[in-house]
């Protein structure tokens, strides 16, 4: 069986990488009641246990778990507290930008009001979050909130059409839950990018009509790639829509846009609504590439959406099929999931975005992967999202009812480890049959209490096994990154 090369650094500079960025989650560290908090608490200790593979030394592996929640001050303090580095530096480089284009501070504003008109009507803890972010981070409130929104004066296109620096060719794939094991509907989405730093984080906004979700970002952004709802709704966006006819410079790309989706909507109906409205109002732009969108929700439902910012440009299907995939490129994964035996194992569902025929998996490109599982019955709980960082990379699977994200998967950190080591798909895929029968356990106990309405007892059942199973994915990977560095 092919080896996923995530990467390959070895010797003595990637050991001291791997101390310096993860040292601070190895260590005993308590399980945090802030947003986004960091604050030395009594210890909590979660014995690691083994899967049955071979993991090294036997030791403890206790990591940080944070809650990526609060009122949006509070969220936008956390955030602007967290990365106020990078923050910082993003603000620099990019009135830069502007300053090399003649285009002074006064000017950014000025473009860009109407659209901060209209997040001020529509989603207004936006503001909120971004000014508790800049006061936090030291940098002007009023700059960093217009920085949401794609500036095409700005992009490296200048005043001719966005021109990517890296191949952006993202796949999305669905089964729904009519063939899927315990009716569920299950989505995948493979992210192709610039390599940076991934982020997989549990979201819950204290707004009036904001839903919580789970989502993929670079760390620092506030910018979706693929994202499930506690309402059941799964959606991502990709490039593939149809080319703009007219330039259009200020806007709201497909990752505010999606951040909107997974706030806003309960299902494929609800979530086109909201496609219509951003199209024909002018508020979507992002170059000359258009977005393709993929939705599904709970009832099973996949949806395809396609436009650029051309306000007449939408166009939309409903799949009737067993299955949706977004791009084949060649690849025979179409095939693999049409000869999928149903009811199909999620498992083999999420396998295929590693086969090397399906060919969705390219290499240092691939930055993300998300496989989502949506709960039938319970959305709001069970609902899962397993999360690998590279895409091809071992999963860490997080609950829709949990209440905190393993401090490695939001800051990063998981992403750079695995993307500085080789791990052998055999015993990735061995590892996550034995996960997934974990999690079917864990499900069983969680619904029986969910049932018997003992809410606040499944959520905690559910962040212990969260945090077990991150703490013993990081021991292994751990582990093999030490061999690789002797």
């Amino acid at each position: 069986m092919k080896k996923g090369r995530l990467g390959h650094k070895t010797g003595k500079a990637a050991k001291l990488a791997f101390i310096t960025t993860l040292s601070a989650c190895l260590v005993s560290c308590a399980i945090s009641n802030l947003p986004i908090d960091t604050e030395e608490k009594p210890t909590i200790r979660v014995s690691t246990k083994k899967s049955g593979e071979k993991m090294g030394k036997s030791e403890n592996c206790e990591i940080e778990m944070i809650r990526y929640a609060g009122t949006p001050e509070e969220f936008g303090r956390n955030f602007g507290l967290k990365h106020a580095e990078r923050l910082r530096k993003n603000q620099d480089a990019w009135l830069g930008k502007a300053a090399a284009k003649n285009i002074s501070p006064g000017q950014l504003l000025e473009m860009a009001k109407p659209m901060v008109d209209t997040v001020r009507k529509i989603a207004p803890h936006w503001l909120e979050e971004a000014e508790a972010a800049a006061e936090a981070a030291g940098i002007d409130k009023k700059l960093y909130a217009i920085r949401m929104f794609y500036m095409g004066q700005l992009t490296s296109g200048g005043r001719g059409w966005f021109i990517p620096q890296e191949p952006d060719d993202c796949t999305s794939y669905v089964l729904s839950g009519r063939f899927a094991d315990g009716g569920y509907t299950f989505f995948h989405r493979t992210r192709d990018n610039t390599p940076g730093k991934q982020s997989g984080a549990i979201w819950d906004i204290n707004a009036t009509g904001v839903n919580k979700f789970m989502a993929v970002t670079y760390t620092g952004s506030t910018n979706v790639s693929v994202m499930v709802n506690e309402k059941g709704l799964a959606a991502s966006a990709d490039m593939g829509g149809p080319n703009a006819k007219k330039r259009k410079d200020v806007g709201m790309m497909n990752g505010l846009m999606l951040r909107y989706i997974a706030e806003k909507a309960s299902n494929c109906e609800e979530a086109l609504e909201i496609v219509k409205l951003f199209v024909e109002k002018g508020w979507y732009a992002g170059g000359k590439p258009g977005t393709k969108w993929t939705f599904t929700d709970m009832q099973g439902k996949i949806l395809d959406a396609s436009h650029s910012s051309d306000m007449d440009s939408l166009t939309y299907r409903y799949i009737e099929n067993k299955f949706y995939i977004t791009r084949t490129r060649g690849g025979s994964a179409d095939r693999m999931l049409e000869k999928m035996e149903t009811p199909a194992a999620f498992t083999d569902f999420r396998n295929i975005s590693r086969n090397p025929q399906a060919k969705i998996n390219y290499g240092k490109n691939s930055i993300a992967g998300m496989t989502i599982r949506v709960h039938p019955v319970y959305p709001q709980y069970l609902t899962s999202a397993w999360f690998s960082f590279p895409a091809a990379s071992l999963a860490f699977p997080m609950y829709m009812g949990g209440t905190r994200t393993p401090l490695p998967l939001l800051d990063g950190s998981v992403y750079e480890l695995c993307a500085s080591i080789t791990i052998d798909t055999d015993t990735i895929e061995k590892m996550e049959e034995k996960l997934n029968s974990s999690a079917a356990e864990m499900e069983k106990q969680a619904e029986q209490l969910i049932k018997q309405e003992r809410v606040v007892e499944a959520r905690e059942l559910i962040d212990r096994w969260t945090r077990s199973v991150a703490e013993e994915h990081l021991l292994f990977l751990k582990n093999l990154f030490g061999k690789h560095s002797e």
